[in-house]
């Protein structure tokens, strides 16, 4: 079958970003014996900045993918007037390709976010007789909520009225939809027209890559933990994180136990403030390493004891990114998200949730746990001491698991 992902995110083959969820998909569905188009941007969302439109569709031709990079407008930052412009010239621009495509897609496959571009894949792939799965990646305009000032907060759906128009258009049209959390297949289950196959497919981590990352040498720490237990912190330093959560359990280990450090992998918007509130609480046991190469943070994984996931209840964040390198580096998980990830890390017995952000029982769950972890000299890699449940979110299986879905179109 001819297929084509829309995501304009992800990284792609030649970026200089690590690959991800739709890498994978691709990979799997050429393994597959389909023909693969990806139309991304020629912007790199994550490092905003321009990407090299020579390398990376000579990257994507080596590994037998199609890649379009569709002229994009340029914004600054993740949350601003110029990316809602950007988007909208992106989706008429890939409307107008899929109108055009020859041979015609059988299948197409779109992230969501952005709805308008969801909302006009959706339309365009109908008009060639292909078949549309809706993937749904986070919750738009939903999650700007909490960016809003408390009292006009109730702005944000009235503001969001046309991303929400389209996000409903595109979940009534999908053939089928994916959420990379339950939370999110239940919300596209609940606009979708009746009997629409819907499934879960995380974002997973690929396993094999963090193994051979995780033998990387460690970055420089400082000195004052470096013969310290550490839990770990990794990703984006954004607004959608209970920072002062993060700040009160780095309080509340200290008066139990002096080994006990916190160590943040990463860098973002919030990481100068971060740094201001560490000082002011005098919290010897933070410590803010700046961005690390992925390589660097799956070592770091490997040597920790915890890894921490403090989203805001209102960040509509369910399963992110960090939750599975720390599954794959065998790390208990501290969690202040309900629901799925709450469920999976009782049952498994993988990790300590608070949705009301209790640090003093966090702090508690710490202490009585670190007595069941190994030394960090005798401890083995990750691979050699996790779970077998984990194999669950290896990325290439999940990507497996969507051509089965692809596949699975023709009988519709």
């Amino acid at each position: 079958m001819n297929v084509t992902l829309v995501n304009p995110f992800d990284p792609l083959p030649g970026d200089e970003v690590r690959q991800g969820r739709y890498a994978a998909l691709a990979r799997a569905l050429v393994a597959a014996g389909h023909a693969v188009t990806w139309y991304s941007s020629d912007f790199s969302h994550t490092l905003k900045c321009p990407r090299d439109v020579q390398r990376i569709p000579a990257a994507g031709r080596a590994a037998g993918i199609v890649i379009e990079l569709i002229p994009t407008l340029p914004y600054p930052g993740n949350v601003c007037w110029a990316r809602l412009r950007s988007h909208r010239k992106l989706a008429g621009e890939v409307r107008r390709r899929l109108e055009a495509a020859e041979p015609a897609p059988n299948v197409v496959v779109v992230s969501a976010p952005p709805p308008g571009l969801a909302a006009a894949v959706t339309d365009a792939a109908h008009r060639r007789s292909a078949r549309v799965i809706l993937d749904v990646q986070d919750l738009w305009p939903e999650t700007f909520a909490r960016i809003w000032p408390g009292p006009l907060r109730w702005l944000n759906a009235l503001a969001g009225l046309p991303m929400a128009r389209a996000m409903r258009h595109a979940e009534r049209m999908a053939d089928v939809g994916i959420g990379v959390a339950e939370e999110y297949r239940r919300h596209f289950a609940a606009n979708a027209r009746p009997g629409t196959p819907s499934h879960v497919l995380h974002l997973g981590v690929d396993l094999a890559e963090f193994d051979a990352a995780a033998e990387s040498p460690l970055p420089p720490v400082p000195p004052a933990a470096a013969d310290k237990r550490w839990i770990l912190v990794g990703g984006m330093l954004g607004t959608a994180l209970h920072w002062p959560f993060l700040l009160d359990l780095a309080a509340a280990l200290a008066q139990r136990r002096t080994d006990m450090h916190v160590l943040i992998a990463g860098a973002g918007p919030m990481a100068v403030s971060l740094s201001a509130a560490v000082a002011a609480r005098k919290l010897d046991n933070v410590h803010l390493l700046g961005f690390q190469p992925y390589p660097a943070f799956c070592s770091l994984a490997g040597r920790s004891d915890f890894g921490l996931n403090h989203y805001h209840t209102d960040a509509f964040v369910y399963f992110p990114n960090r939750v599975f390198d720390y599954f794959a580096a065998d790390l208990p998980v501290i969690n202040t998200v309900g629901g799925e990830l709450a469920d999976l890390l009782k049952a498994r017995q993988a990790g300590f949730t608070t949705t009301t952000f209790d640090a003093a029982a966090a702090a508690k769950y710490v202490a009585r746990t670190i007595a069941t972890r190994p030394e960090v000299a005798n401890r083995p890699a990750p691979n050699a001491r996790r779970a077998s449940w984990v194999t669950d979110f290896d990325r290439p299986a999940i990507a497996r698991r969507l051509v089965e879905i692809v596949e699975g179109q023709q009988r519709f």
